[in-house]
């Protein structure tokens, strides 16, 4: 590396084009936290340079580094260089340029406006038949491009699209303006010290790379605590550098375009404690599928690095690529439970939340799985995890077993997929990895109350009146529904407590604790459920009876007992429970129906 101090006139006065690579992200400076402070620094050093007595002139500013690396051009073109650090300085920097020029203008500098000019844009004998080398910097992001070309070019108020870089070549336009006008009568001496600051006190640290250097590894150091610096911008880096494509818009696009184009991969989820966007996510589970072992989030840029130098040379980086678009259009239907048939499925999985499943659910969709067999290794998976959650097993741990899984996967045919799965298991028998019995799910349902969040129980009472229903019950509507309580947890006004064999602070606690069981929940509408409310017993049957249309209901009403009590709960949790070992059945029943 060579380094040098240089000015912003030594910067930019030269015919050169400052190329943002393609692995760069967008333009992501803000106003509170960089314009300001920018302008702050501008206005004190004028104000400083105006007020000056001394002989030497006033101390420069130093504005930080920037790295650069020269890259091949013709002879009579602009001379182009990376930047491979410091591509939101060096933008800012033109937008405040331009700004000040446009406010020489306004006061009629016309000279000073001029001598700007040629800061911010090439002399076209040095285009060499390419508009992009107009401007001093060109932009990779094609928004911010064309948001930056139409500040640096234009001198009216619209700049298109409401961009980042739109909105700072505003803000400095109106605080140049503002600080030129401040005093009338200094206008001219105000533009001389304003000049004079931009072009020769500000100062930055100019490192140039060797050719020979790696300059996405480089940025990724230099950016490694930088809060906008994600797993997935340094994963894209080594894919664009790898294919030698950096400096290459139209072939960037071909490679990595469908995740930059797409808002929904930047979009934020939140899974347990842990809120990253899409593309961070899917990217951890492609290199889960593809290392099959476990990675944690910030691993997954070198985990990446490393995958790409150990299938050289039998797959080069495209195929790589191929392989993550491939996959990326799978996990974005298996995100939006898109992928026909296995609809309910997924939304089940969304609700368990659970994302150590995702690497094997990669694995089965971008693998030819027959129909049938991929909705049994579905049936396998859902009726695993939700027996678990029923039982309140804990599912610390489940990330090891699922990338071993993928092991068997791999080493299994595709047509035995169901079976790998089934068995593999089945012979787990440690506590934190069993999948639970027939017999465990039922005792774990009965006289106690009914693990998981409200959305899970809601899952799972809308699983039992799916099972209810057949192929000549009438389609419910679209209208989202509720956990009702049939005994209300709020049961002292009328629901009289029976004391039996037990004192009246045991019966209390016994009867809060069954109010909570399965065998006590129902499902209805919001309005319905708002309207039921505390109500007694056989008011709520009348409600239900004028109302419901859910299977789920009639069962309840048909021979509904006088009264609704401890009773009456257990033995209708005994009776779903055992629905519900029908719905999610254990590995011996998905092996006698296969």
């Amino acid at each position: 590396m060579e380094a040098r101090i240089v000015n912003l006139k030594t910067l930019f006065e030269t015919e050169v084009s400052y190329r943002i690579p393609q692995f760069q992200r967008p333009y992501a400076w803000r106003k509170g936290k960089q314009w300001e402070p920018l302008w702050d620094d501008v206005s004190k050093s004028c104000e400083r340079l105006l007020n000056w007595e001394g002989e030497d002139e006033p101390p420069p500013h130093f504005m930080g580094a920037i790295v650069l690396q020269p890259r091949g051009h013709s002879t009579g073109e602009v001379v182009k260089s990376i930047v491979v650090d410091g591509q939101q300085r060096l933008t800012t920097l033109q937008l405040l340029i331009r700004a000040t020029q446009e406010g020489f203008q306004s006061i009629n500098e016309t000279v000073r406006a001029e001598r700007l000019s040629k800061l911010t844009l090439n002399s076209r004998n040095y285009w060499a038949d390419d508009p992009d080398n107009e401007t001093k910097i060109r932009q990779s992001n094609q928004n911010d491009q064309k948001a930056f070309q139409e500040a640096i070019r234009d001198s009216g108020d619209d700049h298109g699209p409401v961009r980042s870089i739109s909105e700072a070549y505003q803000y400095f336009k109106e605080e140049v303006s503002k600080w030129l006008n401040e005093r009338p009568a200094d206008r001219a001496e105000r533009a001389r010290a304003l000049e004079e600051t931009l072009t020769k006190h500000f100062q930055v640290a100019a490192i140039d790379l060797d050719e020979r250097e790696k300059p996405h590894f480089i940025f990724g150091v230099l950016n490694t605590r930088a809060e906008t610096l994600r797993q997935s911008d340094l994963v894209k880096n080594t894919v664009l550098y790898e294919a030698d494509v950096v400096d290459d818009a139209q072939s960037a696009r071909s490679l990595w375009g469908m995740f930059d184009s797409n808002e929904w991969w930047r979009k934020e989820t939140k899974e347990g404690r842990l809120t990253r966007i899409h593309l961070d996510r899917f990217l951890n589970y492609w290199m889960i599928m593809r290392a099959r072992k476990d990675i944690t989030a910030e691993r997954v840029s070198g985990e990446f690095t490393s995958h790409v130098e150990s299938v050289k040379p039998c797959r080069d980086i495209h195929a790589i690529a191929q392989d993550i678009r491939s996959a990326g259009v799978v996990y974005e239907d298996v995100e939006n439970a898109r992928v026909v048939g296995s609809e309910t499925f997924l939304r089940r999985m969304k609700i368990m939340e659970l994302g150590v499943v995702m690497p094997p659910l990669l694995w089965l969709y971008t693998n030819e799985v027959p129909k049938e067999k991929r909705q049994r290794s579905e049936q396998a998976l859902e009726s695993y995890v939700v027996r678990r959650m029923l039982c309140g097993l804990n599912s610390q741990g489940l990330n090891r077993l699922f990338v071993e899984l993928l092991t068997d996967l791999e080493d299994g045919e595709i047509e035995s997929t169901d079976q790998t799965i089934i068995q593999y298991l089945k012979r787990q028998q440690v506590d934190n990895r069993v999948w639970p019995t027939d017999n465990t799910v039922v005792a774990n349902l009965v006289e106690t109350p009914l693990r998981g969040t409200v959305s899970r129980q809601v899952m799972v009472l809308e699983a039992i009146e799916m099972h209810m229903r057949s192929d000549k019950t009438e389609a419910l509507g679209q209208s989202a529904l509720t956990r009702e309580h049939i005994m209300p947890q709020q049961w002292e006004r009328n629901w009289p407590l029976q004391t039996n064999n037990l004192d009246q602070q045991e019966a209390r606690e016994y009867r809060n604790q069954t109010v909570r069981e399965l065998g006590n929940l129902t499902l209805t509408t919001h309005k319905l459920n708002a309207s039921l409310s505390n109500g007694p017993w056989l008011e709520k049957c009348d409600a239900l009876e004028q109302h419901t249309a859910l299977r789920l209901n009639w069962e309840l009403l048909n021979g509904a007992p006088t009264v609704w009590d401890e009773s009456t709960i257990h033995e209708r949790s005994k009776h779903l429970a055992k629905l519900i070992v029908e719905i999610w059945p254990h590995a011996e029943n998905l092996e006698a129906a296969s």
